[in-house]
């Protein structure tokens, strides 16, 4: 869902910029294209690659998707440079506390948690063995963190604590602004079908008991759940929610699978020390706070209740 709003975000400025219509386009009239653009596009290239019933069939795709991200890294880490060459420059100073912090444990968590993609990730292997998926998960997880770090430092050394959820809202309209946000949208639709996946082999374990599973069903049970998480999907990023409020959400049910039922499954099956225990006791309570802040806070930014005012 968050793919296909960043799509249409994304998308829809890129469009806006190239028909030069950025300053006079109504309210109404730029949902109505950035509806459009979430139409064409998804339909385009999202839906194609969520028809394929093999994980490992996305290679190519996840492949390009992180060399995309890779070269808005390297233009981010440019404008940065520009930035610091001028002679007014300050660095901005650093503040470890906000309204946003629960939120933004929340984002994080989203952003690494992968563990429901773990299983299907893993029968992707040539030569399955724990060796090489701990040399594969290391890798991923390493270079996600050394991207998202490299991102999080350089949009604040530039815009401060003026940064938004997604820095490239924060750079004034050019060619390589634009050319950012066309490798975003292709980040996103690229990235978009794995969720798909995951989503359809969950579906099919609930109501079919993955019998048979995914790549071995009929055809009519395959493409009636992929039609049907795609359109459910779709349905929802069409009525133009917010990305902070869909990523607020995003992240609180992140934080349930990165904060809560890890030391929750590891209380209930392993032998634990009074340490242990402790740690794991602090680290359900800390994830159950986060999940609840996130959700109200998201709440209250998007309803704007007084009541719930955090």
């Amino acid at each position: 869902l968050s793919y296909l709003i960043i799509l249409g975000d994304a998308s829809s400025f890129v469009l806006l910029a190239g028909l030069e219509l950025g300053e006079d386009c109504h309210s109404r009239e730029c949902e109505l294209i950035r509806r459009g653009c979430i139409l064409v596009l998804s339909a385009v290239f999202i839906l194609p690659l969520c028809h394929k019933r093999d994980m490992s069939s996305l290679e190519a795709a996840s492949f390009v998707s992180t060399a995309t991200v890779v070269v808005i890294v390297v233009m981010v880490l440019c404008k940065l440079a520009l930035t610091i060459r001028q002679h007014d420059y300050v660095v901005p100073p650093l503040n470890y506390t906000g309204p946003g912090v629960f939120q933004s444990c929340g984002i994080i968590a989203f952003s690494f948690v992968c563990h429901d993609s773990a299983f299907l990730l893993y029968n992707t292997l040539e030569r399955k063995s724990s060796q090489r998926w701990a040399i594969t998960t290391h890798c991923s997880l390493g270079v996600s963190l050394v991207i998202c770090i490299t991102f999080a430092i350089a949009g604040y050394l530039t815009f401060g604590e003026a940064t938004t959820e997604n820095i490239l809202n924060n750079y004034r309209t050019d060619g390589v602004v634009v050319s950012m946000r066309v490798l975003y949208c292709i980040t996103m639709a690229l990235t978009c079908p794995t969720g798909i996946f995951v989503c359809r082999h969950t579906l099919n374990a609930i109501l079919f008991n993955s019998e048979p599973s995914v790549q071995e069903c009929s055809q009519q049970r395959h493409l009636g759940l992929t039609w049907g998480l795609y359109l459910s999907a779709l349905g929802i990023a069409l009525m133009g929610w917010s990305l902070d409020f869909v990523m607020a959400l995003s992240g609180a049910g992140a934080g349930i699978l990165a904060f809560i039922l890890p030391p929750v499954c590891r209380l209930k099956l392993c032998k634990t020390t009074k340490v242990e225990k402790v740690a794991l006791t602090l680290m359900t309570v800390f994830g159950t706070c986060t999940m609840l802040m996130c959700i109200l806070q998201a709440i209250q930014r998007q309803f704007g209740w007084p009541h719930l005012n955090i």
